[in-house]
Formats: structure tokens, C-alpha cells, sequence
């Protein structure tokens, strides 16, 4: 999650993080505090970070917590430590009267995905820390959402290339992928708008009257500096256009 001003939302080939834009999707209402910090772990976070959410956060507050990606490379790169550290945290969120989801996290192009991802699979390098998150919101009686499905499910119908050139970080030079983990603006922006449906549906958060789609024609625009500078079509076809451009951090596409 960028960290500084000068890496805060913005359009362009930038990490991104989902928390960062859900409240574009949320009703009015709600204040969103974005505690997430990349590339921390349960156990690091419960210590570091969380005591903030017990200081801030109020009866009925809603707590969303997503681990199970840079566990199995900290600590003592064990699941139970991530587990110890998550059930902590969501036994203590319970004693606050907080709406608390477990999310399990979504996968990415450098893993296979949906249903039967390397995720899932006794040798895949997370699989062990992600099979246990639906578990522990069991065992800890709280919401759980499985990202990793859900949005698997939408990653396998537009394809492996889509995801790639667009939820990722794509190198327009080159034409090659730079980041195949980090999801980019318009990936976590989709991201934000599944988690936030899935929330809604369940009757836990209130959202917009609408739900932005960056999609427009069946096209995927790169944001840069509030100006659409290129976009891909279904066939992963590069163009440059310059009709139409896009107010920064606005839902209005304008066609000049």
C-alpha cells in the first residue's frame, strides 16, 4: 500500500491496495481508516497496527482483516503463528462489538486461480496459510469472505492476459508484465468493487446507488495524470487515443 503523498490514490501504474478505494463504492456514511500496510503479517500486525483499531474503533464499527499472503515469508513462516495472531485479533474485535470479516485474499497472475488455484494445492507456496483463513473465521464465529474465489472466478472469465495488462502492472514499453503480485489502480479498484457487492449483498455495508465499471465498450483504459493514454480491447490490442479523457478521481468519462 503506497505509504507517502506523493504515492496516494491516483490513475496510472501504481500498487494499489483495495482498502484504498472501497469507499468509492460505499454509501456516504461510513468513514473509511485504512490501516493496511504492504507486505506486513498477521503476527507483526497484531502487535504493531492493531492496537490502533482497540484505541479507534467503536460498537458496531465494521473490521475488515485480510492476511495469508507474506505470512509464509515472515516470522517463523509458520500457519499457526498466523493463525494465533488472527484469532487474537478477532476475539478481541468481538469483545468490541465490531462487525468483523475474515477475507481471505485473492490470488494472482503468477498463481493459476479460481476454485482449483495453486492456492489450493498441498504444494502451492500459500496454499497452507490461505486454506486455514475459512477456518479460523469458523472457529472465531465471524464473517468470512472468500476473495480468492470470487474474484478467481472473474480473473478466469476475462482471462489471464486481461488480468495481467490491466489488474497488474503492465510494461507498455516493453509490452510485458513488471508485477505480477501488486494489483494496480484498476485492479484494486475491481477488487474494491467485488468486495464491496459481496458486503452489501450480505446486508453488511450500504453502497452507492451504482457500482462504477471501469469497462467502457468492452475496453479497459490506463489512467495517467487524469488522462486516458491508452487502452486494450478483448483482444489485448494496444492503441494510443487522445478522444477521451477522464477528471481525476471521477466516475465522469468524457468524449471530446
Amino acid at each position: 500500500i503506497p505509504q507517502t503523498r506523493e504515492d496516494e490514490i491516483k490513475p496510472g501504474p501504481v500498487r494499489t491496495g483495495w482498502g484504498q478505494l472501497i469507499g468509492r463504492y460505499l454509501s456516504d456514511e461510513y468513514e473509511i481508516v485504512n490501516l493496511a500496510s504492504s507486505g506486513d503479517w498477521a503476527w507483526d500486525w497484531k502487535f504493531n497496527i492493531f492496537p490502533t483499531v482497540t484505541y479507534l474503533a467503536k460498537k458496531d464499527d465494521i473490521f475488515l482483516l485480510q492476511f495469508g499472503i507474506n505470512d509464509r515469508n515472515r516470522e517463523d513462516k509458520q500457519v499457526p503463528t498466523m493463525t494465533g495472531a488472527i484469532v487474537y485479533m478477532m476475539e478481541t474485535a468481538k469483545k468490541l462489538g465490531l462487525k468483523t470479516v475474515l477475507i481471505k485474499p485473492q490470488p494472482s497472475v503468477g498463481y493459476s486461480w479460481g476454485t482449483a488455484g495453486e492456492h489450493e494445492k498441498p504444494n502451492g507456496t500459500n496454499a497452507g496459510f490461505f486454506t486455514a483463513i475459512p477456518g479460523i473465521a469458523k472457529k472465531c464465529g465471524v464473517e468470512f469472505l472468500d476473495l480468492f474465489s470470487l474474484a478467481g472466478d472473474h480473473f478466469a472469465e476475462v482471462g489471464k492476459d486481461y488480468v495481467a495488462r490491466n489488474y497488474h502492472l503492465w510494461d507498455l514499453e516493453k509490452d510485458e508484465i513488471a508485477d505480477r503480485m501488486h494489483l494496480s489502480f484498476m485492479g484494486a479498484d475491481k477488487l474494491a468493487e467485488i468486495v464491496a457487492g459481496e458486503l452489501a449483498e450480505r446486508g453488511i455495508v450500504n453502497t452507492k446507488p451504482y457500482l462504477k465499471n471501469t469497462a467502457i465498450d468492452n475496453e479497459l483504459y490506463t489512467f495517467e495524470n487524469g488522462e486516458i493514454t491508452h487502452y486494450i480491447n478483448l483482444t489485448g490490442d494496444y492503441r494510443q487515443v487522445h478522444d477521451l479523457v477522464i477528471a481525476p478521481y471521477s466516475d465522469t468519462i468524457v468524449r471530446m
